[in-house]
């Protein structure tokens, strides 16, 4: 064998440790940490958001009136008037009494949340029922955001008034003394209609408390001003002397619910379908995702990239995933608010939530919203997705896994926010930042 020869096979021998096949097992330390040599950290890695517009939801048994409209170019137009079915009192005080009528009133209390324009004037007006609050199903006690029910055109009561809602103060509207006088004799008579509940409303149905949708500029919440009580008869008992007296209407508060109305035209909303659950890409959502409880919808999240990873590092840990989310610059300024916690949550294949996405620790998360009172550029909620990221890794490419963030509670009866949130296209756009250790 010449030398030539040797040589090739001694390469050979040499060589075949650094082709063997045999899988090697690789032990992370736990002490590996962000600041490790041997970690690598990745920003702004591939980010896909959408926005989820849910299809139907209910908006009774929340013992709050939402009222009014507003109008903006990224959600469009909202509207509500709010129904309720009113309780006879249980204890007549008037029967067989010397009375006299004095005022039939409603009033309301503004509960301090509010979307749109506080300066503007406000219009409330109040009808009576043609209908009953019911369901053809009787055991159903549920309505939803769409249900109406009719109403006599004419107003039985009507205010024009400048609201602030931090000073919750109580606003009155006073009702027809037709009814209020007709409502007085049949207590004092103690007629059939006032024997039951069902009677009562087989007489008068309920109320609705309708916007102004040309003439209002604001939506606002409103709750009774104590135990339920929303109408009051005020009257006068001859007796020695004359002494004024009220009787106390309540709601009944299952009967209680808010109908509301969207109009998405001109809006990024346009491509929804009315009452049909849809989730639709940043790309015809003008390169954004939203959040807003009055809607309410969702945010979608997720990185398609994810396992390019292991293609990178065959053996691989993610020591820590950061999702950071700041809002669209101009998009949360007065009369807008940030959401001031967010929820997250683990969906499947469907968009149906599977529970939350949990922190290192196993804790919920708000997203710690910070405002950088300054400039605006460092307003952002974060997120620690390390064990989702590391999930999704682990299943590989038969994970369904995304997530969803949205307001902590959807049609937040004290706090009416929204969230507007660029993709990676724009200013200040959604970042997903990795610290990975892998070989």
């Amino acid at each position: 064998m010449n030398k030539n020869c040797n040589t090739f096979y001694l390469i050979c021998v040499l060589c075949l440790p650094f082709f063997s096949c045999d899988k090697v097992d690789v032990t992370f330390a736990d002490s590996a940490n962000e600041n490790d040599p041997n970690v690598s950290y990745h920003e702004d890695y591939k980010v896909n958001i959408e926005t989820l517009k849910a299809d139907s939801f209910v908006t009774s048994g929340h013992n709050v009136f939402m009222v009014g409209t507003h109008t903006n170019t990224s959600f469009g137009k909202i509207s509500a008037n709010s129904y309720a079915e009113i309780q006879f009192p249980s204890d007549n005080s008037l029967k067989s009494k010397n009375v006299v009528f004095d005022s039939l009133e409603l009033t309301l209390t503004p509960n301090g949340n509010y979307y749109g324009d506080t300066t503007a004037p406000f219009k409330l007006s109040v009808y009576q029922l043609a209908e009953k609050i019911e369901n053809e199903d009787e055991s159903n006690t549920s309505f939803y955001y769409p249900r109406t029910f009719a109403y006599n055109p004419v107003a039985i009561g009507q205010t024009i008034t400048t609201i602030q809602p931090n000073r919750k103060k109580e606003i009155t509207i006073r009702l027809s003394d037709a009814i209020g006088q007709e409502w007085l004799t049949k207590l004092k008579n103690n007629t059939t209609e006032i024997q039951s509940q069902e009677a009562f409303t087989d007489y008068f149905k309920g109320i609705c408390i309708a916007t102004d949708s040309v003439f209002n500029k604001t939506l606002y919440y409103f709750a009774s001003p104590d135990t339920s009580t929303i109408i009051r008869l005020h009257y006068k008992e001859k007796g020695a002397t004359v002494v004024e007296k009220e009787l106390a209407f309540k709601y009944v508060a299952a009967k209680q619910f808010n109908n509301i109305r969207y109009n998405f035209t001109g809006t990024p909303f346009a491509s929804f379908s009315s009452f049909k659950k849809q989730v639709k890409g940043s790309d015809v959502m003008a390169n954004k995702a939203y959040i807003n409880n009055n809607i309410p919808c969702y945010t979608k999240i997720t990185f398609p990239n994810l396992l390019s990873l292991k293609e990178l590092y065959p053996f691989i840990k993610i020591i820590r995933a950061e999702l950071e989310i700041k809002p669209s610059p101009g998009t949360y300024n007065y009369p807008y608010t940030l959401p001031s916690a967010l929820q997250i949550y683990v969906s499947n294949s469907d968009n149906n939530f599977d529970g939350y996405v949990m922190d290192v620790s196993g804790s919920t998360q708000n997203g710690n919203l910070a405002f950088d009172n300054l400039y605006g550029e460092n307003t952002r909620y974060t997120f620690d997705v390390t064990n989702f990221v590391t999930t999704v890794l682990n299943e590989g490419r038969f994970s369904t896994k995304a997530i969803f963030v949205g307001a902590r509670s959807q049609l937040n009866d004290d706090e009416t926010s929204r969230l507007i949130i660029n993709d990676q296209q724009g200013q200040n756009g959604i970042k997903l930042k990795l610290y990975v250790l892998g070989l």
